[in-house]
């Protein structure tokens, strides 16, 4: 696995969404997720918990312009950071 970023701390997270239990009853986070990732400003950093790496959803936020980092912390819990990519800032305004 990938070294943890600096950023991807729990310490540096302005919002968590915890989507565990709407994922168990079938609901997709995933419009929630990103629009709360495009309210984020720049250096704040989201976090999202799930049952697994929200592969699909990493890799829609990635194009948008964010970096991702997920986290195993235990079984059926898994922490994915998310934090606007300032290199990539042009391509999220389009």
């Amino acid at each position: 696995p990938a070294e943890r970023p600096a950023w991807a701390d729990e310490r540096n997270v302005t919002r968590t969404h915890d989507a565990r239990a709407a994922i168990e009853a079938g609901e997709h986070p995933m419009p929630r997720v990103l629009s709360e990732l495009a309210a984020l400003a720049d250096g704040e950093v989201y976090a999202l918990v799930t049952p697994f790496v929200p592969a699909p959803l990493v890799d829609l936020a990635r194009e948008k312009g964010f970096v991702a980092y997920s986290t195993r912390e235990g079984e059926a819990r898994v922490r994915t950071y998310f934090r606007a990519d300032a290199s990539a800032a042009t391509r999220r305004t389009r």
